[in-house]
């Protein structure tokens, strides 16, 4: 989870403008978990679809002969990264202040009674974009990791060291209220497709082929 969700460092422009979108970004999360899916080869398909399926109910796309079609596997991989440049484009643009606003509810039942000493905690991180310091963590990361080849100064070193340190509780947090909610629409996706084969299975016979394949697909 973690190093799916980290950007790729790129000079490509945006595809992401808030103004654009008549449906909030963050909807489009299922794409990711459509790609996780999808690297699982030919087991993953029917669940890469049905995260798909999810997304395209959630906003509004309309047309159910359009969403058969985003949907095909023919056509899958496609509309996974169609969406999910959108999606990274949002992700990327986000402060700190607004993934914690967000994900608030889950942070509230988290941190319990220590809701009111995390957010003051996190107070010098609010404006900062969370993409920035993903690349500050990762710039220092990577110079710490250079330290027994001697590629860096011991200034530099230090300086790493310290870079990683303050951006430990703010990262730490975040992580783990994302994959609390990455996991809710895991949850949301899987309870999808079981109904779905369960239903084509016993349903009446002229359906039941098509239950029995998914079937065979899931085992």
């Amino acid at each position: 989870m973690e190093n799916q969700l980290v950007f790729k460092m790129t000079n490509e422009k945006k595809l992401y403008e808030k103004e654009v979108l008549k449906y909030d970004w963050h909807k489009l999360e299922f794409s990711l978990l459509a790609k996780e899916y999808l690297e699982q080869g030919e087991e993953g398909m029917p669940l890469a679809k049905q995260s798909l399926e999810l997304l395209l109910k959630d906003i509004p796309c309309g047309n159910p002969g359009l969403v058969k079609t985003l949907t095909d596997e023919r056509v899958i991989p496609l509309t996974i990264k169609n969406e999910l440049e959108i999606y990274m484009g949002g992700y990327n643009a986000q402060t700190v202040e607004e993934m914690l606003a967000y994900h608030d509810a889950i942070l509230k039942d988290y941190a319990g009674d220590n809701f009111s000493k995390v957010k003051e905690e996190l107070k010098p991180f609010l404006t900062k974009k969370w993409s920035d310091i993903l690349l500050d963590m990762e710039k220092a990361k990577h110079i710490i990791k250079g330290e027994k080849l001697k590629t860096n100064s011991k200034e530099e070193v230090e300086s790493a060291k310290k870079t990683f340190e303050k951006y430990q509780k703010v990262y730490n947090t975040i992580k783990l209220i994302e994959q609390k909610q990455h996991s809710k629409l895991r949850q949301k996706v899987e309870d999808a497709y079981a109904k779905e084969v369960l239903e084509s299975m016993y349903s009446p016979k002229e359906k039941n082929v098509e239950g029995e394949k998914e079937m065979k697909k899931a085992a």
